[in-house]
């Protein structure tokens, strides 16, 4: 299945947009959080996608500074009350090295933090 990582967007999405992402081939629409609690955007986009047939997930991005856990909740009250397929935890920073010592304390965390049943993933652009 292809995903559409629109993460960094933060418009509407149309009902034509999400029959153009279908007709594409696109089967899942990936949300972001950046913008924080008060946005709106991410659960409209969510809300958009169950409307037109999208499966979706979200990004939590992790600031190293702040507890994954308490960002993972914060995640989750940004997307509302959406119907998720999994919530990666976007960890792309510095502050994040790709070693299990970090990461599974880390996953541990934010697993224990998450609506029963969603499924965490890790996502890391550094190796």
């Amino acid at each position: 299945m292809l995903q559409l990582d629109g993460s960094r967007y933060t418009g509407a999405l149309s009902a034509q947009n999400i029959a153009d992402f279908i007709a594409a081939g696109i089967g899942r629409y990936v949300a972001g959080t950046e913008q924080g609690v008060g946005s709106t955007y991410t659960a409209e986009q969510l809300d958009a996608c169950a409307r037109g047939g999208l499966a979706k997930a979200l990004y939590v991005y992790l600031d190293p500074a702040r507890s994954a856990s308490a960002q993972v909740v914060n995640g989750q009250d940004v997307a509302g009350q959406a119907v998720l397929d999994f919530l990666a935890l976007d960890a792309e920073d510095e502050g994040y090295p790709a070693d299990p010592s970090v990461v599974v304390p880390i996953l541990q965390s934010a697993r224990a933090a998450v609506r029963p049943g969603l499924p965490v993933w890790w996502y890391c652009g550094t190796s």
